[in-house]
């Protein structure tokens, strides 16, 4: 009877950590990024719902006169959830309101507005349908599954982010030309 329980708990534990994995061999996506971010801001409603609570506002991405990626999000009575900056390889936080300043949380926007911003994407799977494009980013706990609706003059309409084991979902929905912040 042990000499079975340790088997099973064996079994188990291994199948645990190939679960957990990351994959060794991740698709590149393509030399365009899914959102072309230029010196007008691209602006898009924004919803976020993180460990139970929720939030509405606003996400803005402009690229700065040396080259990097700004990305701020807000709510609508103008608490700043984030500001992150990407170029190149760097990563800045210059800002996260406290319950998202986790080191795994912020390294999962990292891959995921790299994943949105930038050419040369790394992920597991792309699937293509008619209505949208679906992108699966890491693996066990860090697993995150993008739905991107289809292209307007190369912006996306809709993009949805969610990570079910971390409660974190991003919705993000193109705002109209008249709203482009210079």
């Amino acid at each position: 009877m042990t000499r079975s329980f340790q088997l099973i708990s064996l079994l188990l534990v291994c199948l645990t950590f190939v679960s957990c994995s990351k994959n060794t061999y991740p698709l590149k996506t393509g030399p365009a990024p899914i959102i072309s971010v230029g010196n007008k801001a691209q602006k898009y409603n924004m919803t976020l719902d993180f460990g139970g609570k929720h939030f509405n506002g606003m996400l803005i991405a402009k690229t700065m006169e040396d080259g990097e990626i700004r990305i701020v999000a807000s709510t609508m009575f103008g608490l700043s959830l984030f500001d992150f900056g990407i170029k190149g390889e760097n990563w800045n936080v210059y800002s996260c309101i406290e319950p998202m300043r986790k080191d795994r949380v912020l390294k999962i926007f990292e891959t995921d507005f790299r994943l949105l911003f930038l050419p040369d994407r790394n992920v597991k799977k792309v699937e293509k349908t008619k209505e949208y494009t679906k992108f699966v980013t890491g693996g066990g706990i860090s697993k995150g599954v993008i739905y991107v609706t289809p292209e307007t003059e190369n912006v996306p309409e809709k993009i949805q982010i969610k990570h079910f084991w971390l409660r974190l979902t991003i919705g993000l929905e193109k705002m109209g030309e008249n709203n482009v912040i210079e």
